[in-house]
């Protein structure tokens, strides 16, 4: 295997020597000295000096911490993803402690440490490389990390990737794995919908299920990165033609009708994670969340019911948002129903645990079961002609669910009266929600509803 024109390798300043090596192996000791309650009972001048010394420690190599492989290692890597054993555990949990290949990913794919999370065009926000080659930012992190654990690379490259700015997560394969060894059959073919970096594709390519992986990807560098893993893989396992992956966006991609067995990926949030200015991504092709929501997400879940088999399953990682004017995006509940109008039957939900930082706000309610949890939605691919719950539906989704939980309320009540300022609060809250459905099922006093004197 020839790797001296893999542009993986021509991205970074360093090149490691063993299977894989950070090269701060040198440093480690001076690292290891600084323990989290060492630090905090440190005064603010010796503090000051710590951090001083620990960054003067990564400037004079000046290589950004993560593990880097030669090609060896590369390839060991891949075989240990496959002979990990992954599983989800009772209760439909996937667990975090499944990291296998993770660090292997973030060296094959040099562009994602440049992607952030934030609103498009906004010049504030800053990927997790720029942190680490901004002075004051590094100084930042380490004074952060410092508080919680010693600062050796791979624990400040996580912590680069929380603090202040959070960017963008990528994919555990690990986790990828339990999933499709769940939903998909041994020797089956699974389908990616936003590839990303490489996540879901080792994951399936790392099952001994032999499975067949298809994907897409707009990303030219992600796209050419995708290619260089895929090809390792294959030669690594000694498999041919084992992955297939187009350059093009999901809301485009018109693959072979009822070829696919299963369909799992985490697709992007309009324009709140930014990985590169081509005019392809999907934040760039559509003017704003409602055409999105059409155009991206509503052509995306049409593409994957094309592709999946009878009674095929998909399922989609995804959580609710804000927009950069601070207004709350039900994504969950209205790409449920998007997936219901289109033809599929949500049968199951799986809990993710996510990484959390002590001192970092966790913002939004992800719909999962707790804050530090988002979910997998798994859907069922309703044959043409059986009626959906969307079609049985009268009211949308989100707007039943708060009709529900003031039900429920009004049940414990023992004076009804108790209740109705709850049920004001609720409408209240919903005001623009509830006149935009009401439109739609053209009832028209809905408005005066809301301005009737209280």
């Amino acid at each position: 295997m020839d790797y001296k024109n893999i542009k993986t390798y021509l991205d970074w300043n360093y090149k490691s020597s063993e299977e894989y090596s950070s090269g701060y192996e040198g440093d480690y000791p001076i690292f290891n000295s600084i323990k989290k309650e060492k630090y905090l009972s440190l005064k603010e001048e010796d503090r000051n000096k710590t951090v001083e010394l620990m960054f003067k420690t990564y400037r004079n190599r000046n290589i950004y911490p993560l593990y880097y492989f030669n090609e060896s290692g590369i390839v060991n890597e891949i075989k240990r993803c496959t002979e990990r054993d992954v599983f989800i555990s009772d209760g439909n949990v996937l667990d975090s402690r499944f990291t296998q290949g993770n660090t292997l990913l973030k060296f094959m794919f040099p562009n994602f440490q440049r992607a952030y999370s934030g609103i498009k065009d906004n010049k504030n926000y800053i990927n997790s490389f720029d942190k680490f080659f901004d002075d004051d930012m590094l100084k930042g992190v380490l004074d952060f990390q410092m508080k919680y654990d010693s600062p050796i690379p791979l624990r400040l490259l996580n912590t680069m990737s929380l603090y202040r700015d959070r960017t963008p997560q990528n994919f555990s394969p690990m986790r990828a794995k339990a999933l499709f060894e769940r939903y998909t059959p041994k020797g089956g073919s699974v389908f990616d919908f936003s590839c990303g970096y490489g996540g879901r594709m080792l994951g399936a390519l790392s099952s001994k299920n032999n499975y067949i992986y298809y994907g897409v990807e707009p990303n030219t560098e992600t796209y050419d990165n995708l290619l260089i893993l895929g090809d390792i893989i294959e030669k690594s396992l000694n498999r041919k033609n084992i992955y297939n992956i187009s350059k093009i966006g999901s809301e485009d991609f018109s693959g072979e009708k009822e070829s696919v067995d299963f369909a799992f990926s985490s697709p992007p949030y309009y324009n709140l994670e930014m990985y590169c200015d081509e005019e392809t991504q999907c934040y760039n092709k559509f003017k704003n969340i409602d055409d999105w929501f059409t155009g991206y997400v509503e052509k995306t879940i049409l593409n994957i019911r094309n592709i999946l088999k009878k009674d095929g399953l998909y399922a989609v990682n995804i959580s609710d948002f804000n927009t950069e004017k601070g207004k709350k995006v039900n994504f969950v509940q209205k790409w449920i129903e998007i997936s219901e109008k289109i033809g599929f039957e949500h049968v199951e939900t799986i809990s993710m645990k996510l990484t959390n930082r002590g001192g970092n706000k966790n913002k939004g309610v992800t719909g999962g079961k707790s804050k530090k949890e988002e979910a997998i939605y798994v859907f069922k691919k309703i044959p043409d002609g059986v009626r959906s719950n969307y079609s049985s539906r009268k009211i949308p989704l989100y707007i039943q669910e708060k009709i529900d939980k003031y039900n429920y309320h009004k049940i414990q009540s023992e004076n009804y009266k108790d209740e109705i300022p709850f049920l004001r609060e609720i409408a209240e809250k919903n005001k623009d929600e509830i006149i935009e459905w009401s439109k739609e099922y053209k009832y028209n006093n809905i408005e005066e509803e809301f301005n009737q004197p209280r």
